[in-house]
């Protein structure tokens, strides 16, 4: 898949038990492969920020799904455990991930670097770890 969230993750949640069938457990699955990818491949940080937690939902959903459910999507039931570790990873990869979309934006907007600080100044979602990034990108 080439992502850097695109593999099964998981995780806990208020939703356990929810009643949900095996059709929904699959979109869920689909959704959060596509928005995994553009979160890995976008050269927009709004773009790819907005797809990372699109990609955290729909994997908190697999990962509360519960096993006959997953069965019926044609995932082993057992399946649900190994969605909670892997969110758990892909949440602490957090800074990481947006960090590679700042860079993947700041090399698309070389051209243009004010583009690329306007629309980081609109995002809210940058940790401290991902504007020191930043600064020291932009410092060359």
């Amino acid at each position: 898949m080439g992502s850097s969230l695109g593999y099964i993750l998981t995780g806990t949640g208020s939703g356990a038990g929810r009643k949900i069938s095996g059709a929904q457990v699959r979109r869920d699955y689909d959704s959060f492969v596509e928005a995994a990818e553009l979160a890995s491949r976008s050269a927009s940080v709004s773009e790819a920020v907005g797809a990372y937690f699109s990609a955290l939902h729909f994997l908190r959903c697999l990962a509360e799904a519960p096993p006959a459910a997953l069965k019926a999507a044609g995932f082993s039931p057992d399946v649900g455990a190994s969605f909670r570790d892997q969110l758990d990873d892909v949440r602490s990869r957090q800074d990481r991930i947006v960090n590679a979309a700042i860079k993947r934006a700041y090399e698309y907007a070389a051209g243009s670097p004010d583009i690329l600080l306007q629309e980081l100044a609109s995002l809210h979602a940058l940790s401290p770890a991902n504007r020191e990034y930043l600064w020291e990108l932009m410092k060359g």
